[in-house]
Parts: structure tokens; sequence; C-alpha cells
């Protein structure tokens, strides 16, 4: 009789958090795992905090380890993709290093695996029973990493591609719920979350950021200023269905206003637009517009008017410029394309 532990691949990705992964697998191989037996597979990020030690003191004991080691450290958005593709099974889980979990309802999951479901969602920290079946909260739940199961039926190869094209934007593993999503395809969630954020007693920036390990300057500024909300703005940007596209901003941006403790949207947008000028990262401002209302549109529109009158720098003027000619109706393209022509001429700017 076929079982789940047949059929499911669980991928750990890590990268210099030897502590975090000991606990994780600590957790994962304990007597009362339900999962202590199943194919699990480490995914390392060439470490070099001696990662594979710990590794190796558990596939002493546990003969269902294995061990991949990148050869350089690809990102951790990279070695999301790399999991998809290491995949050999007919279920995925990919869990980060530092998560926690609560086994009481795998049950639940190997039944909807028996069941042959496509999308598991697993976590429901974002997803209360009320919204349970709203798609678009399920979209924002599954940008936690760890928070779904995925069956290769999900995967072909412009499934493949298209998430390494979307690793730069911090959620290459959103795509395949969305390409699901396309043909009609419905997200199971369990009752009952398994697994939750992970701990970050002592955690410093530096041990959460997508960036360890590289030398900034040396990044691309598009990558190096990506931001939560325009990264997740990009994985959702194909969806077919413009309204479903539209509510999972809305909810974004209620995120965005929780994070800040702001309950008013223009103040969030207004905010947003000034940190993508400090940062320079005027991508983020374009992801954003793109896919959203409106309503969010027009104040976008509205603040750039405004830093365009505030700002004394030239560049900074001809920016705002460049943006509102992107997104601005044909009624004041000529305005503003006219100004912009001025500017070159008076300043020599190319």
């Amino acid at each position: 009789m076929i079982s789940a532990k047949n059929k499911l691949q669980i991928i750990i990705i890590t990268f210099n958090r030897k502590k975090y992964l000991q606990r994780t697998l600590d957790i994962f191989l304990s007597e009362t795992s339900p999962v202590r037996d199943y194919d699990i597979m480490i995914l390392d990020n060439c470490s070099n905090d001696d990662t594979y030690s710990v590794v190796k003191h558990f596939q002493k004991q546990h003969k269902n380890i294995t061990y991949k080691k990148n050869n350089y450290n690809v990102g951790a958005n990279a070695n999301i993709a790399k999991a998809f593709e290491y995949n050999t099974k007919d279920y995925l889980w990919i869990v980060a290093d530092d998560d926690t979990y609560d086994w009481s309802n795998w049950s639940e999951v190997e039944q909807a695996i028996l069941a042959n479901e496509k999308a598991i969602i697993v976590s429901r920290m974002d997803l209360p029973e009320k919204f349970k079946y709203n798609i678009s909260k399920q979209l924002t739940q599954s940008a936690f990493v760890s928070a779904v199961i995925y069956s290769k039926d999900l995967l072909n190869d412009t499934v493949i591609k298209t998430i390494y094209d979307n690793v730069y934007c911090m959620f290459p593993h959103i795509i395949p719920l969305v390409n699901f999503i396309n043909n009609h395809g419905t997200l199971y969630v369990v009752d009952k979350q398994i697994v939750k954020h992970g701990v970050y007693e002592n955690k410093t920036a530096e041990d959460v950021s997508w960036l360890r390990g590289y030398d900034k300057k040396f990044c691309s500024s598009r990558f190096v200023n990506m931001t939560f909300e325009g990264g997740f703005a990009i994985a959702i940007s194909d969806l077919n269905d413009t309204n479903l596209k539209y509510q999972t901003m809305d909810i974004l941006i209620e995120y965005i206003d929780w994070r800040n403790g702001k309950r008013d949207i223009d103040s969030v947008i207004k905010q947003y637009i000034n940190l993508s000028f400090i940062h320079n990262n005027f991508y983020n401002i374009m992801d954003f517009y793109c896919n959203m209302r409106t309503k969010y549109k027009k104040i976008i529109i509205k603040y750039l008017l405004a830093f365009y009158l505030k700002f004394s720098l030239i560049k900074f003027k001809v920016k705002c410029l460049k943006l509102l000619l992107k997104i601005s109706s044909t009624k004041y393209k000529e305005k503003f394309d006219c100004k912009l022509k001025k500017y070159y001429n008076k300043y020599h700017i190319s």
C-alpha cells in the first residue's frame, strides 16, 4: 500500500545557521515526529560555518537524510528554485531551517497527499478560519516559504523557468500557485496549521537578510533594494483574474499599513514612495503601481507630482517625470514630456 511517506520529499534550505538547522533536525527526527522516516534532503547554500558537521551527526543515525551543497552561495531564493528542480518525489515540502512545528494534525496532510491534492497549505498564521477559502489570503499566506506542500504536477519546464526568472523578487515559490490558480486549481488548506514562522530570538538583521554572504556593492540595485511589497507584486502579476490580483494587492497594502502602525492608506503609499526615492529604487514604484486598483494608482500619481514640486535636485525631478510619463494618461503625457525635454536641454541630461 502506498503511503504519504513514499510520496513526499522534504527539502530543508539552509545557509550558515547550523544551530537553527540542528534544532530543526531535532524536531523532524524526534521519536514523536511523524516525518522522522521521510526522505529529507539538506540543501546547503555553500555554508562556511561547518554546517555539514551537524548533518553528518544525524546521518549516522538516520539513513533517510541526504545532503547537497551548492558550489557557490546562489542566494536564498535561488536555493528555493533549486529545491523545486532537485525534488525526486510526487510531492515537495520546502522548509526553512528555523521554523516551529506542531505535528498534531499531520494525519490530515497525509490524507490530502493520498487524495492527490495539488497544493496543500500547512500554515494558518495569516489565514484565520473566516478567510480559509479566500484565494487572496491563501496567496499572501503562501509568501511564507514553508507554508505549502507542492505536487510535482504543478511543475513543468515553463513553470521552472519562471521560478528562476522570479528569483530576484524574493517569491519564486509563489509561481507554481499562480499558474495553478490560472488553470482553475483549488488550494487545499489544513484545518490546523503544522508550521509557523521561525524563532527569532537573538537574531540580527543579517541573520534574516536575503543578502547574506554578498558584497552589496557588486549586487544589482534591483536586487539589493527589492522590497517585500514590490517582490510580491511581481510574483502575482501574472494572475489572469484582474480582480483577484487587485484583491491580493489590497491585502498587501493592509499588511504594510499594519506593519507601520498606520491606518491611513494615503500615508502608507506616500511613505512607500518616499522610501523608494531614498533607496533610489524606482522599479518598486512601477511594480506596485502596475498591479493596483485605480484608486491607489491615483494616490501614487498624486504623490509623484507632490515629490516633483518638492525636490530641488534636478535628478529627482527628472526621475519623477520619467515615472509620471510611464504611468499617466495620454492627457498629461504631452505636458510631462515637454517638461522633461526642457530639463534635458538645459542640464544636458542624456
